[in-house]
């Protein structure tokens, strides 16, 4: 069976999603289709807008046969990390093949990108720095040392789909597999991160944001996971009571002095004494990522740490998990027509350990992967807690929740 595996957070799943996934199939004869998935955070810093399982589904009903989840504190982390736990997953998950989405740049023109950042050769790390000391942002500083090897890199690294097809291919080549089959596909309709273009190809952001505002578009997303979407809504399984993180956040905020707040993820380097000077007003979520946003910390890397700080993660979390070696099991959290069939042949494989029953098999699991699943527990209860239903803010989703299957 030939296997193409995506990367993918589907938050929630929309027209272009789809595309990606027909495109992918078309053009690689894949017989099957593994999907990795971020589960209750999301790479951009935020909560999911519904659970893991109904996403899950969502992505079953696109074509999907089988769905993994990335650990949390994966999700929660840069592209660079993100791409490189993706990664491992799909091959330990038996792909052959992988697809992903850009919005710029061709096939070689990437490769060559991941080639570039892999190797790093000195005059690219000379001409990174000397934009550092004049005061650019380590975005910007990246693009204009790699045009001087890659002509377009400015425009192909401006595109965060394209950044993240380039941490995907680097993944690959970090693993030994520079040669491993890729399937770009280019980005259709609205940008990544554009909110306000609407129609049939509106983006994740553009649905949230109408979703937030009391719309519904479903023309943005096939008929099956609009239909799944709106079920979802009925009954009150989406993140609701934003207000509820800030306000925790600050909580956390007066527990915590510079130091202890530079050992969370994706804050150090100095944001620590931006986020207390910002936090000495009260602000809504959003005018507080804006009063710390400068050249050096995107929005995104904001979010990441302030999101980090309300679940408690730290480094010491990472450490205790042996983050640096990578997810160390298969969560499954949905299995489709052929994932049966996938899961057998994984099982033949794979040197990971599956989870489909977790209170049965957490004694399968190393020292490491044990306490990353039950932080993945802990993060689970929390995300119940922010349900606009009451009646599902349980504890416990994790044993309790039935993999999703069609």
């Amino acid at each position: 069976m030939r296997v193409l595996g995506i990367i993918c957070e589907y938050n929630p799943l929309h027209n272009g999603h789809a595309y990606q996934m027909r495109q992918g199939m078309e053009r690689s004869g894949a017989d099957a289709v593994v999907c990795v998935m971020s589960g209750h955070y999301t790479q951009r810093g935020e909560p999911a807008i519904t659970d893991k399982w109904t996403r899950a589904r969502m992505a079953l009903s696109a074509g999907a046969d089988l769905v993994i989840e990335i650990p949390t504190l994966y999700a929660m982390s840069g592209a660079e990390s993100f791409a490189r736990a993706g990664v491992k997953l799909l091959l330990e998950a038996g792909a052959d093949i992988l697809s992903f989405g850009c919005e710029a740049g061709e096939e070689p023109e990437l490769r060559a990108l991941a080639d570039l950042f892999h190797r790093e050769p000195e005059e690219y790390r000379r001409n990174l720095r000397a934009g550092l000391d004049a005061g650019e942002s380590y975005s910007v500083s990246r693009m204009k040392a790699a045009e001087a090897y890659v002509p377009g890199a400015e425009e192909i690294l401006r595109q965060s789909g394209s950044i993240l097809g380039i941490e995907y291919l680097k993944a690959l080549v970090r693993a030994g597999r520079a040669d491993f089959p890729t399937v770009m596909v280019k980005r259709r309709g609205a940008g990544h991160r554009d909110e306000e273009s609407l129609g049939p190809y509106a983006s994740a952001s553009g649905i949230r944001k109408a979703f937030r505002q009391g719309k519904m578009l479903d023309e943005a997303m096939p008929a099956e996971a609009a239909e799944i979407w709106r079920e979802a809504v009925a009954k009150g399984n989406y993140s609701a009571r934003g207000d509820l993180w800030k306000e925790m956040l600050y909580w956390r905020l007066t527990e915590l002095g510079p130091h202890r707040l530079s050992k969370t993820p994706e804050v150090g380097e100095g944001l620590e004494y931006r986020i207390l000077k910002a936090a000495e007003e009260d602000l809504t979520w959003d005018e507080l990522v804006s009063r710390i946003l400068s050249k050096r910390y995107p929005a995104s890397r904001i979010r990441r740490g302030l999101m980090n700080l309300c679940l408690g993660i730290t480094e010491e979390s990472r450490a205790r998990a042996h983050w640096e070696e990578g997810p160390g099991y298969l969560r499954v959290l949905a299995i489709g027509p052929r994932g049966g069939e996938l899961l057998r042949g994984i099982r033949r494989e794979s040197g990971l350990p599956i989870l489909t029953r977790p209170a049965r098999q957490l004694a399968e699991l190393t020292e490491g992967a044990a306490y990353m699943f039950r932080e993945e527990t802990r993060l689970t209860d929390v995300y119940a807690r922010f349900l606009a239903n009451p009646k599902l803010r349980r504890r416990g989703l994790e044993y309790k929740n039935e993999i999703a299957k069609n």
